[in-house]
């Protein structure tokens, strides 16, 4: 047997590197093992916060939709159906309403507009709304000066002076009900009373439709649509986009409003209506990375809401 010059014989050196190779090899699995569980728990994390991010957004949004409004819209047409007569939102439904103007109303100790209707001393085409400051200067917190602030005025013109009133009770008339299909989605709006003018206290309709005046009503300046955009056919994964600024009765579609992104890589969103209920369904998917070469190397999360109108 040979000695080298440390004292250590060749046989045990080898035994020596063999089990410092040994070592090594279960320090590196474990440490390839911990990294590939930090991507991961990574990978749920980001999609868990994008998930329930978009679907909180959704649910503040849609908590001020007025619900005779919500419509599920096959993008890009006027093909609509009304949110109570779906079973199910099919895959690559749009999700489109109109939203109430919660921010002048509850913005100020004074309502920019009051929600009331004094049936006695309006008619079809002058509204009075005691307890309402509609015009004025941003310091008293007219409605007109709160929604110039959020945006409306803008190029399409906008504002208050083209928004819409919906009065409570489901009836427009003796012979219609407020339905989306006539609130302007596909060019007909015969069922929404559109705002000409407004002073303090008081709303000019453009029209004198025979419409049924209640005690109480809602102020609309903008309508809203979740679109799923860009499908990656391969993937499985579609862009969910939100527009808003713009006025169906207007003869506005959501392509005229203004654009933002919500969320990539979705893999579902569904919705359906069930009487004064709104639930929908959202899924993200999260790249992992662990390896360039598997298209199927992801996880997702869904996230479900409900909203109660």
């Amino acid at each position: 047997m040979r000695i080298l010059r440390n004292g250590f014989s060749m046989i045990e050196l080898i035994l020596v590197m063999v089990v410092l190779g040994i070592v090594a090899s279960i320090s590196s699995t474990l440490i390839a093992k911990v990294y590939e569980s930090y991507i991961i728990q990574r990978a749920m994390y980001r999609a868990s916060v994008s998930t329930e991010l978009v679907a909180t957004q959704l649910v503040n949004r849609l908590t001020y939709a007025i619900g005779s409004s919500i419509i599920a819209r096959e993008p890009g047409t006027n093909n609509i159906d009304s949110i109570q007569d779906l079973p199910g939102g099919t895959a690559l439904s749009a999700l489109e309403w109109i939203g109430y103007d919660n921010d002048s109303f509850s913005a100020t100790t004074t309502p920019g507009w009051s929600s009331y209707c004094d049936v006695n001393r309006s008619t079809k085409t002058l509204i009075q709304t005691p307890g309402s400051i509609l015009t004025g200067s941003a310091t008293i917190g007219s409605a007109t000066s709160i929604i110039g602030y959020l945006g409306a005025v803008g190029a399409k013109g906008s504002t208050i002076n083209t928004g819409a009133i919906i009065f409570s009770g489901g009836e427009y008339s003796t012979t219609k009900l407020y339905d989306p299909s006539c609130m302007g989605y596909t060019g007909v709006s015969t069922c929404i009373s559109r705002i000409s003018s407004v002073g303090a206290t008081s709303i000019t309709i453009a029209d004198n439709n025979a419409k049924i005046l209640t005690d109480r009503y809602k102020l609309a300046w903008s309508a809203y649509a979740v679109v799923p955009e860009n499908l990656n056919a391969d993937r499985g994964t579609y862009d969910l986009v939100l527009y808003s600024n713009y006025q169906p009765w207007e003869n506005e579609g959501y392509v005229n409003g203004d654009k933002n992104l919500l969320a990539t890589n979705v893999t579902q969103f569904k919705f359906f209506g069930q009487g004064s209920t709104l639930r929908f369904k959202i899924c993200i998917r999260e790249e992992i990375g662990l390896s360039n070469a598997d298209a199927n190397d992801n996880l997702g999360i869904c996230k479900e809401k409900v909203v109660i109108k």
